[in-house]
C-alpha cells in the first residue's frame, strides 16, 4: 500500500511538473499583457472625478498634518494609502524639467498612477503564491492569468484610486491569517496585524473581514490539538502590530484623543460615546470617524443608481451580478463558470481553504448586493474578483490533464487579450463580445462601469469627427440635428429625467470610445420631443390629495382628472402664445419689459403647464361631494402658490438671454411654445 501511494505521489509530481512547463510561458504572456495595458490606460485616461480629492486629502496630511474628514464631503472616505501615489507624483516633480504645462501635468499624472500599477504587480505574485501554497502550482498558474487579463483590474490598476490595493490587502490578509490558524508563531501574528492594517488604511470596507478572521483563529484542524496559549499571545502581537500600522498610515495624528470629543454620525459610536466619554483613543481619531461617516452616510444618502434604464435610489440585489456577466471577457467568464462546476463535482469544496475563502467571498457578496446602497460602481466589489478566480482555478486543476489540454488554456488567454485589446486604454468601457450593439450599452449600465470621465481630454477631437461644435455637447435639452452626449448623461447617471425622452425614443448613431454617444434629431422627432415638453404630469403634492378622481382618470394632465383650472386672465399665468404684453406699473418710454421665465420650485410643484401650453380640454365628470371639496382645495392651493411664486423682472433695452440655450431664444424669437430652462 505504501508503495501504491508513493507511485501515485511521483505521478503526481510529475504531472504537475509538467503542467508547469506547459502553463510558464503562457502565464508570463498573460501577465506581460496585462501590465502592459494597466501602463498604457495609466498613461492615456483623462483624469477622472476621484483621483483630486484623494491625492488632495494625502497632501493635506503629509504636508500639513491634517486628517480631518468634515471640510469636503469627498474626504470622508479618503486614505492614506494613496500616499504612495502622492510620494510618486512629488517624486517625478522633482524630475520632469518641462516647460509645456501640459506635457508636465500629463507626465505627473502618469506618475502618480503608477503606484497603482506596481500594487497590480503585487496582486498577481500574491494570487500566485497563495495559490499555489493553498492548492498547488497548476492551480496557481491558472489563478494568476485570469487575474492579469480582468479589465476591471487593469482598469482600476491605471488610476490614483484604493481599489486595487483593497484588493491587495484582503488577498494579504486571508493568506497570513491563514497561516497563523495552521501554525501560530509570532512571525506570523506580526504578518497578519500589518496586512489587516493595510487594508483599513487602503477602504474601511476592511471591517466585513474582521469576524471571518476572528472566527478562523479559533477553528482546530483536525488531528492537532490547538494551543490556546500561544494563540492568545499570537493574536495580542497582532493586534499590538495592527494599532502600531495603522497610527504609521496616519502618521500619528490625533492619537489618544478622547471619546466623548469627538463628533460622532453614526449609533453605534455615538452610544459608545455617550458611555465611555473618556476613553482614550489608542488609534488615530480620523481613522475612526472615517468608518464613523462612512455608516452614517452610506444609509441616509440617496445614491444615483441606474440599471437597465430604471433607477434605483437604494440600490439593487442584482447590480454587481449583471455587471459580472457583462464585464467579464466571454471565454474567461466559460472558464470561471465551468472551474466552479468541476470544484463542486470533484469534492474538493469540502477543503478548509476553499471553504473559508467561499465563505469571505459569500460574505462580501450578500452584504454589496443587498444591503450597500452605493451602487455605483463594480469597483466596490474588486476585492472579490481574484477570489473568484482562486476558487475556479482550484476546480479546473482537479481536471485530469487530457480534458484540460494546454492548447485549450492557451485558447483562452489569446481570445481574451483579443477582447481586451479592442478596449486597449479604455478598459473602464469594457463590456464583453456578448454585449451588442455597443452604442446601446448605456440603456443597461452606466457611471464609472463605461464613463468615469476617462476620455475628457477628446471632446475636440469627438466634437471635430461629428462635425458639430460645443454648443452641442450635452445640451440642457436635445436639439434638431446631431448632438453629443456622455455616456452618463444619456444614461440619466446626473439627472435621470433629463434625457428620458432620448433613452425612450431615440437612438445613437454611433458612438466615440464608447463613453460618447452622438445622435441625431429630425425636425419630426423634435417636433415630438416639443409635444411630450408641453404637458405636465400629476405632482406628488397634490396626486394624493384628489386621491379618488386621480385614479377614475389617470391620464388626465392634472390630479383631479377633470380640466385644469383656468390660468388667471393676466399676470405670470397667461396661457397665450407669443410675446406678453408690456406692464404699465413704473413703465418709461424706450425701454423693453419681459417677463422673466418662472423657476421658483414652489412654482414648478403646482402642477400647471409650462409657459404657453394649452392644457388638453377633457369633458368634466362627476365626481361625489367629499371628493369634489378636497379638488376644489387642491386647486385653490395651486393658484395661490403658482401666483405668489410668480416673479417679474426688468430689463430695460434687452431681452434676458443670460440663462437660456441659443436655441432656446430662436425658437421663442419665432413664437413656439418652449419653455425658457436654465442650463446645468
Amino acid at each position: 500500500m505504501i508503495r501504491a501511494m508513493a507511485a501515485r505521489l511521483d505521478i503526481a509530481r510529475r504531472v504537475n511538473a509538467r503542467g508547469r512547463s506547459r502553463l510558464w510561458p503562457i502565464t508570463a504572456l498573460a501577465v506581460g499583457f496585462g501590465l502592459c495595458a494597466s501602463l498604457w490606460c495609466a498613461w492615456r485616461f483623462s483624469e477622472i472625478p476621484d483621483e483630486p480629492t484623494h491625492l488632495e486629502w494625502s497632501r493635506r496630511l503629509w504636508a500639513e498634518g491634517v486628517s480631518e474628514r468634515r471640510s469636503n464631503e469627498h474626504f470622508e472616505s479618503r486614505t492614506p494609502i494613496t500616499l504612495l501615489n502622492l510620494a510618486g507624483r512629488r517624486l517625478a516633480r522633482r524630475v520632469v524639467d518641462n516647460d509645456d504645462p501640459a506635457v508636465r501635468g500629463h507626465l505627473l499624472r502618469f506618475a502618480s498612477r503608477a503606484p497603482t500599477v506596481a500594487l497590480f504587480a503585487a496582486l498577481l505574485a500574491t494570487v500566485f503564491f497563495a495559490t499555489r501554497r493553498w492548492v498547488g502550482a497548476t492551480a496557481g498558474h491558472l489563478a494568476v492569468m485570469a487575474t492579469a487579463l480582468d479589465p476591471n483590474l487593469i482598469a482600476h490598476s491605471s488610476v490614483a484610486t484604493v481599489d486595487v490595493a483593497f484588493a491587495l490587502f484582503t488577498l494579504l490578509s486571508l493568506w497570513t491569517f491563514w497561516l497563523l490558524a495552521q501554525r501560530p508563531s509570532i512571525g506570523r501574528a506580526l504578518a497578519c496585524g500589518v496586512s489587516l492594517a493595510l487594508a483599513f488604511a487602503a477602504k474601511f470596507s476592511a471591517v466585513l473581514l474582521v469576524p471571518g478572521l476572528l472566527a478562523l483563529l479559533v477553528w482546530r484542524p483536525e488531528g492537532e490539538p490547538r494551543r490556546w496559549r500561544r494563540m492568545a499571545v499570537c493574536l495580542l502581537v497582532a493586534l499590538l502590530a495592527a494599532t502600531f500600522t495603522t497610527c504609521a498610515t496616519y502618521l500619528f495624528i490625533h492619537v489618544g484623543a478622547p471619546l466623548g470629543a469627538i463628533q460622532w454620525d453614526s449609533t453605534p459610536f455615538r452610544r459608545a460615546a455617550g458611555l465611555l466619554p473618556g476613553l482614550r483613543l489608542p488609534v488615530p481619531a480620523d481613522f475612526l470617524t472615517g468608518i464613523d461617516l462612512s455608516l452614517a452616510h452610506e444609509r441616509t444618502l440617496q445614491w444615483r443608481v441606474v440599471m437597465l434604464g430604471r433607477e434605483y435610489p437604494r440600490g439593487v440585489w442584482f447590480y454587481f451580478g449583471l455587471l459580472w456577466l457583462m464585464k467579464t471577457p466571454l471565454l474567461l467568464l466559460v472558464a470561471e463558470c465551468a472551474g466552479c462546476v468541476a470544484l463542486v463535482r470533484s469534492g474538493r469544496w469540502r477543503w478548509p481553504v476553499v471553504r473559508f475563502l467561499a465563505v469571505q467571498l459569500a460574505v462580501l457578496l450578500i452584504y454589496f448586493s443587498l444591503f450597500f446602497r452605493a451602487q455605483v460602481g463594480y469597483r466596490f466589489v474588486l476585492m472579490c474578483v481574484p477570489l473568484g478566480y482562486i476558487l475556479a482555478a482550484t476546480g479546473l486543476s482537479a481536471l485530469p490533464p487530457e480534458r484540460w489540454p494546454s492548447w485549450a488554456g492557451l485558447a483562452i488567454v489569446i481570445a481574451t487579450i483579443a477582447e481586451n485589446v479592442a478596449y486597449a486604454g479604455n478598459a473602464l468601457a469594457f463590456t464583453n463580445v456578448a454585449v451588442q450593439p455597443k452604442k446601446d450599452v448605456f440603456r443597461w449600465i452606466s457611471h464609472s462601469n463605461v464613463d468615469w470621465r476617462q476620455n475628457e481630454d477628446r471632446v475636440d477631437e469627438y466634437l471635430a469627427r461629428a462635425g458639430i461644435g460645443r454648443e452641442r455637447l450635452d445640451p440642457p435639452h436635445i436639439l434638431p440635428g446631431p448632438i453629443l452626449l456622455h455616456h452618463s448623461h444619456a444614461a440619466g447617471n446626473l439627472r435621470f429625467s433629463r434625457y428620458a425622452w432620448v433613452r425612450q425614443n431615440l437612438e445613437p448613431v454611433r458612438h466615440f470610445d464608447h463613453t460618447f454617444l452622438l445622435f441625431d434629431v429630425s425636425p419630426a422627432e423634435f417636433e415630438r420631443f416639443v409635444d411630450a415638453e408641453r404637458r405636465l404630469g400629476p405632482t406628488r403634492a397634490n396626486g394624493p390629495t384628489c386621491g379618488r378622481c386621480a385614479s377614475t382618470h389617470p391620464q388626465a394632465p392634472t390630479s383631479c382628472g377633470t380640466s385644469s383650472p383656468a390660468p388667471p386672465s393676466s399676470g405670470p399665468w397667461s396661457g397665450r402664445r407669443g410675446p406678453t404684453k408690456r406692464s404699465t406699473r413704473g413703465r418709461r418710454s424706450g425701454s423693453a419689459w419681459r417677463r422673466a421665465p418662472m423657476r421658483s420650485p414652489s412654482a414648478v410643484s403646482t402642477g400647471w403647464p409650462r409657459r404657453g401650453a394649452r392644457p388638453a380640454v377633457r369633458p368634466r365628470r362627476r365626481c361625489d361631494a367629499s371628493s369634489t371639496a378636497r379638488c376644489l382645495a387642491a386647486s385653490t392651493t395651486m393658484i395661490i402658490a403658482g401666483t405668489s411664486a410668480a416673479r417679474w423682472s426688468i430689463l430695460p433695452g434687452r431681452q434676458r438671454q443670460s440663462n437660456v440655450h441659443p436655441r432656446c431664444a430662436e425658437h421663442r424669437a419665432a413664437k413656439r411654445p418652449y419653455a425658457e430652462r436654465r442650463s446645468s
